[in-house]
């Protein structure tokens, strides 16, 4: 089933008893909505089988070694711990089942193709490539880009933010799958929020410039629910965040967060850093620091 495009924001999709719960995740298997605007994204509620998100989010690894960041972000981060986490994934049957199947070129396949048009908008001609991986199947020059997969688990404790940002220009895709805490009220927040800047030349960040929070508005607001996943696609003006969270010591907002990226080789290539760099100085006035009259 090909997404629909339309002023919806999401759907949710029962699944039968009797289905495959991989064919259940493939992105053009579901009855999803894609928003274009401000920039392309979408959510599925009730993403996982019931039996799958319960037993995920019993193994979510909470009390792992992680980075912590000033924001109060802790990242158990497959970039940045790959040892760890690979040993974590490698011994947790769920965690191991679900990367598996998201690593997979049948679901980065799938979710090129779900994404089509919305990747067009975001990146014109460019958005029609096909994604390859380098490591398992050969990359035509032009026709593809060669991506690679990470994931992520993150964990904000109370009080944490994440500021406006567009993401690494060399970020494809982000895919957030929620995890909240037996006693997740909304009042504690923890919504990823999509921002318009209020000064319009700022909504040309490709570079991902953070914004602080009043040089925003929020646009839309996808509401931290259990077994809900959100995506969006990387876009010059692809503004998201996190308002601080206000869950008290007792709590932590848990997502498992996948992307696709440029692979490292292109995304470090002689003609992308001189394309990004080109963007950069095009873009640097709207952001340069005012003058006190």
């Amino acid at each position: 089933m090909k997404p629909s495009v339309s002023s919806a924001v999401g759907s949710t999709v029962d699944a039968g008893a009797g289905d495959d719960w991989r064919s259940r995740l493939l992105l053009t298997e579901r009855d999803v909505t894609m928003r274009l605007e401000p920039f392309p994204y979408f959510f599925i509620d009730d993403y996982l089988p019931a039996d799958l998100y319960a037993r995920a989010r019993s193994a979510f690894p909470v009390h792992k070694e992680t980075d912590r960041y000033s924001n109060k972000k802790q990242v158990f981060s497959a970039h940045r711990h790959p040892d760890a986490v690979r040993k974590f994934v490698d011994e947790t049957p769920v965690w191991n089942e679900l990367v598996s199947f998201f690593d997979s070129s049948r679901f980065v396949s799938d979710l090129n193709q779900f994404l089509r048009p919305a990747l067009v908008k975001a990146r014109g001609v460019d958005g029609r490539r096909v994604w390859r991986r380098r490591d398992r199947e050969p990359v035509r020059p032009i026709v593809d880009v060669p991506v690679v997969f990470g994931y992520e688990f993150s964990i904000l404790e109370d009080g944490a933010h994440l500021k406006p940002h567009t993401d690494s220009p060399a970020k494809l895709v982000s895919l957030l799958l929620y995890f909240p805490e037996d006693g997740w009220k909304p009042e504690f927040g923890g919504t990823t929020d999509m921002y318009r800047a209020k000064d319009s030349r700022q909504d040309r960040n490709w570079m991902n410039r953070n914004l602080e929070f009043d040089a925003v508005e929020t646009v839309f607001s996808s509401a931290f629910l259990p077994n809900r996943l959100f995506g969006f696609v990387k876009s010059a003006n692809s503004l998201h965040g996190v308002s601080p969270v206000t869950c008290g010591p007792d709590h932590l907002r848990l997502t498992f967060n996948f992307n696709v990226l440029v692979d490292p080789v292109e995304a470090d290539s002689r003609i992308v850093r001189l394309r990004n760099e080109w963007i950069r100085r095009q873009e640097a006035p709207a952001f340069a620091p005012k003058a006190r009259s």
